[in-house]
């Protein structure tokens, strides 16, 4: 039997209990500003293409680091790579066409000449090349000309360090990647387990050069030991390399690498390689997209009805969305939700204005954003699908401004047409799809900037896990996309949300958590970093132990990625640090100048 002392004071516990968790839910409510977009800021906060440092506004300005571009800049290919890395390292670039144009001004020579193989003359440049060697000229061979040119040219073949030519082409059996060239360490590109055939993607046919003692391997070829049981590591078909001679340094590249965006990092970790430090501007920022999520309508019933035995909304908010949040919440991670009203326009069917109440409050839980998809089933006219879903969306949340739209497949110059649609009329960022020749970041008009997506979180090729180690040295950048109407139209078993959560799990957890000394950022936010990146300059030098770092148009911080060789940094002034890996760190920058102390790591012995 409670006695009444006891019954009071256990009614009282239950009493307090219950008000705690009411009123946590009565504060969680009121404090929630779902129908507001935090992200959307003044427009102040949006640099306009007006504030781009372009390479066009960088050519006066002498005092600042120059390279050599033997090639054409406005090609789908090499160029492009090359024009997109001097924009992003803030460096001037002359292109000239010929050799003989190649002037080099001996007070001030370029940082490197950059080569497109296709515009040497072999027979006829072979001296000149190695009068600017003699001239300890720097040399990156973004391609190589024919196998039997090499083979035919002893010159050619010392320059590169090249000793011989063992086979036209060569079948390799994987690809290993060497520590400390790219940030993320080494990497073996080689199906040695059950089930990668599927992730080998790189190009495995390669002519076979083996090089000089002189030279230093970036990337090489694995060879199938029992084919070529007698072939040592140095001899190996070499795929990225430098060879040295007097203090002129040679870079070369055996195959396409540099005619694709990967390219942007492999040009920075070849400068890293070249000088004794190097210092240039990141933009700090991993964003992770679902698109076409959530699910506000009861769309393909039937489909989803035999693969959840429930209907679509019901699929997306009890078994879509939990798994969505468990991956952010593992990778401290914030969430941009492309939000697709509805698909099919054609079924008749209207989307449920309380399920977008319910998801608008759980993505600003989780301190993400929403934006609006351009995808459909259906065949609606653009036009038309912007009227249909401005009428749900404005009798819904009048208020709420979306910054952010996901293209898919609508043109940009049909999105650029509409921006003046009540639905668009706040969007400032436009995304689309990775697309390896185009520039990863570009303005579409003064105030709208094109960002494209760098990787589909539902695969993780050794191609796609190059390009991401490539892009995260070359900007700390990345944007993962997933798009989840393969949930709601699946093509077969492996669109069910079961194998898809399992690969979009394991792919950004694992690869990505090396790169977890970047911010996870919103697309918006994505878009205003990179929009400082674009309009800040800088310069820097160094005295004695001081990298002295001077930066120009900073709004609020600016970050940069400064790479040593075995040197760590002791002090800072004007910003701060954080280690990334061992001699790469992420500079924070405070002030106009900052000044960054060295020293050499403590942990190596020098010997007479």
């Amino acid at each position: 039997m409670v006695s009444r002392r006891n019954f009071l004071t256990i009614t009282i516990i239950m009493l307090v209990i219950l008000f705690m968790f009411q009123s946590s839910g009565v504060i969680k409510e009121n404090w929630n500003d779902y129908e507001i977009n935090s992200y959307a800021k003044e427009d102040a906060a949006y640099l306009s293409s007006d504030s781009l440092i372009s390479l066009e506004s960088m050519q006066d300005d002498e005092q600042k680091n120059y390279v050599i571009y033997l090639g054409n800049t406005e090609d789908n290919g090499t160029g492009s790579v090359v024009k997109q890395w001097c924009t992003y390292s803030k460096r001037r670039v002359i292109v000239e066409k010929t050799l003989e144009d190649c002037i080099i001004n001996k007070e001030k020579p370029p940082e490197v000449i950059l080569l497109d193989s296709n515009y040497v003359n072999w027979n006829n440049d072979i001296d000149k090349l190695k009068s600017m060697i003699d001239e300890n000229i720097n040399f990156i061979f973004c391609n190589l000309p024919a196998i039997n040119v090499i083979g035919e040219n002893e010159a050619l073949k010392k320059m590169l360090g090249v000793m011989f030519v063992s086979e036209p082409n060569v079948s390799l059996e994987g690809i290993k990647l060497f520590e400390g060239f790219l940030l993320g360490g080494e990497e073996w590109y080689i199906t040695d387990k059950v089930g990668e055939d599927t992730n080998q993607d790189m190009n495995l046919e390669i002519p076979w050069y083996s090089l000089t003692s002189g030279t230093k391997t970036y990337m090489v070829g694995m060879l199938d030991k029992t084919a070529y049981p007698d072939v040592k590591n140095e001899y190996l078909p070499a795929i990225i390399w430098r060879n040295s001679i007097g203090k002129s340094r040679i870079f070369a590249v055996n195959g396409d690498y540099l005619s694709t965006n990967t390219g942007i990092g492999i040009l920075d970790a070849m400068m890293a390689e070249l000088n004794e430090y190097e210092i240039y501007p990141i933009v700090n920022a991993q964003t992770i997209v679902a698109l076409n999520n959530p699910v506000l309508e009861v769309e393909n019933d039937v489909e989803m009805n035999q693969r959840y035995s429930r209907s679509s909304d019901v699929v997306f908010r009890d078994i879509v969305w939990p798994g969505i949040v468990s991956i952010i919440t593992k990778m401290k991670a914030s969430i941009t939700c492309m939000l697709a009203p509805q698909l099919d326009y054609a079924d008749n069917s209207e989307p449920n204005a309380d399920q977008l109440e319910y998801y608008f409050k759980l993505v600003s839980e989780q301190k993400g954003e929403i934006g609006i998809s351009g995808t459909q089933v259906s065949n609606l006219a653009f036009t038309e699908k912007l009227k249909e879903d401005d009428r749900f969306l404005n009798a819904t949340f009048p208020n709420y401004k979306f910054t952010t739209f996901y293209a898919d497949s609508i043109p940009l110059e049909e999105i650029i047409q509409n921006v003046q649609s009540p639905i668009l009329r706040n969007v400032k960022t436009v995304l689309e799809d990775y697309d390896e020749h185009k520039a990863l970041a570009s303005y579409a008009t003064k105030d709208i900037m094109v960002l494209n997506a760098t990787i589909n979180g539902f695969s993780h090729t050794f191609e796609e896990d190059f390009r991401m180690k490539s892009l995260q040295t070359a900007l700390g950048y990345s944007t993962i996309i997933a798009d989840m109407k393969r949930v709601l139209y699946p093509n077969d078993n492996g669109d069910e949300w079961e194998n898809l959560y399992k690969d979009f799990s394991r792919y950004t957890i694992t690869y990505w958590k090396k790169f977890s000394s970047f911010d996870q950022t919103t697309l918006s936010e994505s878009d205003i970093r990179m929009r400082n990146f674009l309009a800040m300059d800088f310069s820097d030098n160094r005295k004695g132990n001081c990298i002295s770092l001077s930066v120009k148009n900073l709004k609020g911080e600016g970050w940069f990625l400064l790479r040593t060789h075995d040197e760590s940094i002791s002090n800072i002034k004007g910003g701060t640090y954080e280690k990334i890996e061992k001699n790469a760190y992420i500079i924070l920058a405070q002030q106009d100048v900052v000044a960054i102390d060295l020293q050499k790591d403590e942990d190596l012995f020098y010997y007479n």
